[in-house]
């Protein structure tokens, strides 16, 4: 894999410890794929006509995902082609929506009321302490004050599609929430256990 030859060379060049390995592998293989959805975003959002909406709505989606939670793919390979399919349907509705400014902006206070209270949610590929927890909770929050805000502003200063960018964000994280809270239920009722480290 790429991020072990990465961390090899980090660990000759005496950078990293090797005892830290698997640490540092983990957090080079999620930049890898983060740089990759990027990338991958930018060239849907060209080939689509979209190129800024994409870029906007993915600068508003992944900093809360990655303290909100919800559900994660089982594998890298999964997660990006997930990821693919749903930047697709994103920016197909995008296209679709009417511009009228108050049912969005009602969107945008419901999809951040029902934030409030779901994040943060942990999936057993991706389980966090108590501790965490209580981090992620404060995180989310102070993030998705912010993007409501932002939505807000950009929609009442004539924005409309910058504005629905950031709706769709916070839309697909209830959804990405709740598909994770849902999973949690069943698993808890099948008596299955989350898994206690990270998969690497």
């Amino acid at each position: 894999m790429i991020s072990d030859k990465i961390c090899d060379r980090l660990i000759t060049a005496g950078v990293i410890p090797e005892a830290q390995k698997a640490l540092y592998r983990y957090g080079v293989s999620q930049l890898l794929l983060t740089a990759l959805n990027v990338i991958t975003t930018a060239l849907i959002g060209v080939l689509m006509g979209m190129i800024w909406q994409s870029l906007l709505f993915l600068a508003a989606y992944i900093p809360l995902r990655r303290v909100a939670g919800g559900i994660h793919a089982s594998t890298p390979a999964r997660c990006y082609f997930c990821s693919v399919g749903l930047i697709i349907c994103v920016l197909f509705l995008l296209s679709k929506v009417p511009e009228s400014a108050l049912p969005i902006g009602a969107a945008a206070v419901s999809a951040a009321a029902a934030l409030w209270f779901l994040t943060p949610v942990e999936d057993p590929n991706k389980p966090f302490s108590e501790a965490e927890e209580v981090h992620f909770r404060r995180q989310s929050r102070r993030i998705l004050l912010a993007e409501t805000i932002i939505a807000l502003v950009l929609l009442a200063c004539g924005f409309f599609e910058a504005a629905c960018c950031f709706v769709f964000a916070l839309w697909v994280l209830v959804f990405m929430d709740a598909l994770g809270e849902a999973k949690n239920r069943r698993l808890k009722k099948n008596g299955r256990k989350h898994k206690t480290e990270y998969r690497w």
